[in-house]
């Protein structure tokens, strides 16, 4: 299965986890579970060096054929997806 999933039926959520990716339209055969991903807060540029982190990310799921992933992502980095085009729900 895929952490994330799991991870959110658990406390504080309890909810089930396929059911709901599944209710979102997600292919659980093709989804993706995008775990940790990041840039040090010390270096210079943050969003644009994130940004290139997130587009090799891209990159290497399209080749994969990667149909969609599930994250547990804070509001700071859902502005930063959705600002070149990857709309999370």
């Amino acid at each position: 299965g895929l952490k994330t999933l799991a991870d959110v039926g658990r406390a504080p959520w309890n909810i089930d986890g396929d059911r709901s990716a599944r209710a979102a339209g997600a292919d659980l055969e093709t989804t993706w579970d995008i775990a940790t991903i990041g840039v040090r807060r010390q270096t210079q540029d943050t969003a644009r060096l994130s940004l290139a982190l997130y587009h090799g990310v891209v990159n290497v799921c399209r080749a994969n054929g990667m149909s969609g992933f599930v994250a547990v992502l804070d509001e700071r980095v859902r502005r930063l997806l959705d600002s070149v085009g990857i709309v999370t729900r």
